[in-house]
């Protein structure tokens, strides 16, 4: 059973939290250099999307900052287990 959310807003905070997470494990799982040499044909492509990932990785990580910040103040979720998985996730 999935553990209840206070606010059905915190919805929106658990995607924005996923996405966040996708982005930064995006390098990890995926082979840049090989898919870069197929779709980017020149090295400015190549730092073009580098740069591209490197900003929406750093504005979702703004913007788990700002979610942790209000879990600290009023948690998402009602048990204190699913709040602690939260908080070491944020951290």
């Amino acid at each position: 059973m999935l553990p209840q959310l206070c606010n059905r807003t915190d919805r929106r905070s658990l995607c924005f939290l996923l996405a966040a997470l996708g982005m930064l494990l995006l390098p990890h799982f995926m082979p840049w250099s090989a898919w870069l040499a197929q779709h980017a044909a020149n090295t400015m492509a190549q730092w073009t999307l580098t740069i591209l990932w490197l900003a929406l990785a750093s504005l979702f990580c703004f913007i788990a900052s700002i979610i942790n910040h209000n879990h600290m103040h009023c948690p998402m979720f009602r048990s204190k287990w699913p709040n602690f998985a939260c908080n070491l996730l944020l951290s």
